[in-house]
Parts: C-alpha cells; structure tokens; sequence
C-alpha cells in the first residue's frame, strides 16, 4: 500500500481519538471557543476544523500554574469602578462564578463531550477580597482568571481588577462588569 494511502487511513481512523483528546486541554483555554461552536450547532468538520486551527494558534500554552504567573502573564482589564459597597459586589462577583465556573461535562455530540474542572477559590483580607478560577488537576490544570475587589476612595466606593489568561477570556471583563450592576450574565458554557 502506498505512503499516502496509509497515512490517510491511519488519520481517518485517528480523527476522533485525536479531537477527544485536544478536547480537554482547549476546554479551558478557548471554553467561549468552543461553547460558541456547541451552541451555534456548527457541523463537525467545522468544529474539528475551529478546534484544530485554535491549537496551532495557541501553540499547545501551557497554562499559569500560580496566581502570580497569571497576574504577571496575564490580560489585564481596565479597573472598574462601582458605586456599590464592597459587600454588594463580592456577593454579585461570587454568584456569577459560582453559577458559571463549576465542574461540569460539556456534551459535544449526544454522547461525547469533555470534562471541565473549574474551581472558584476566595482569599479574603480585610482590605481586599480575591477570587481565583482554576483548575486543579489534569491536562488542563492551571488558573485562568484573577478577581480583585477593594475598597476605592470617596469617587470610587469599590474597585474591581480582572486579569484572565488571555484574548478568548476577555469576554469576562463585560460579565463582571454586568454581574455587579445587577444583571444576569450568561455562562460562556
């Protein structure tokens, strides 16, 4: 049988295998990716086709395994100002990521999907208050956005910083923003 032959059926045969498996390491990098991809109904062939390009885009990244590599590494937003009281905002902050940042299985087809693993974890000070999504084992561990919450001055009743790990989550900077003003902002998943 000819080179090109046995190639070709050894990546028909691999295709599957080969998306499940670049499934779990993208979930957590490109998750508003591929949620776009699931809700929009894409075809297969173009899933495979967006997942594939996505990876050779990212270069296989490895993802920041502390707060500090995500915070020094990261994308930062621009600081928000609220009029609301520090306590008002952690709880709007906190249901948000609480409701959307969970593990969870993400069904693909009728039977197949992936794993995420998120974890919301909360460091609190009396100065400031600060939440952490990651995830904490697998091919996907690692932190993938950074919430401070402080007090601001007399302008500013609180101030909110996200830094998330990099473009595909920058739609979280407007959720904050949105959950904190009292609206219910959609999960990305």
């Amino acid at each position: 049988m000819p080179l090109k032959i046995l190639l070709t059926s050894q990546l028909s045969r691999t295709k599957n295998s080969l998306l499940f498996s670049f499934l779990n390491i993208l979930a957590n990098n490109f998750q508003p990716l591929i949620g776009a991809l699931v809700k929009q109904g894409s075809t297969m062939k173009k899933s495979v086709f967006s997942l594939l390009l996505a990876l050779l885009l990212s270069s296989c990244a490895m993802f920041p395994q502390t707060e500090t590599e995500l915070i020094t590494n990261g994308n930062k937003g621009d600081e928000i100002c609220f009029t609301e009281s520090r306590t008002v905002v952690e709880d709007r902050i906190k249901l948000y990521l609480a409701q959307c940042f969970k593990p969870d299985f993400i069904f693909t087809t009728g039977v197949s999907g992936y794993s995420l693993n998120h974890r919301v974890k909360e460091s609190k000070t009396t100065q400031t208050t600060i939440y952490n999504v990651y995830s904490p084992s697998g091919s996907a561990a690692g932190y993938f956005m950074n919430v401070k919450i402080e007090r601001g001055n007399e302008s500013c009743n609180t101030r909110v910083n996200t830094v998330v790990l990099n473009m595909f989550w920058e739609k979280e900077f407007k959720k904050i923003k949105m959950a904190v003003g009292g609206e219910t902002p959609s999960c990305s998943m």
